[in-house]
């Protein structure tokens, strides 16, 4: 598996979710977890450069997670396992 490098996670007080920056082989990507209605909550992850969102496009997504730290991270580890 690749080597997941920066990793900075912290609350996101725009959504009262969970946001995480981070790098893999140079790539920046930016990882957010929040509950939206009527979906439940939500994990996604986008391309990024110096910690801001570059394209909104997503290259990840999964909704059946927890909001915690925990699965934001088993997230992303799962992200990086089909880079």
């Amino acid at each position: 598996m690749k080597e997941i490098t920066e990793l900075n996670i912290q609350p996101n007080y725009v959504n009262s979710g969970i946001s995480a920056t981070f790098k893999v082989d140079g790539v920046e990507y930016y990882a957010d977890l929040c509950y939206i209605p009527m979906q439940g909550n939500e994990c996604m992850i986008f391309l990024a450069e110096n910690e801001q969102v570059v394209n909104w496009h997503d290259l990840y997504c999964n909704r059946d997670v927890r909001l915690c730290k925990e699965d934001l991270k088993k997230c992303i580890d799962k992200f990086v396992a089909t880079l």
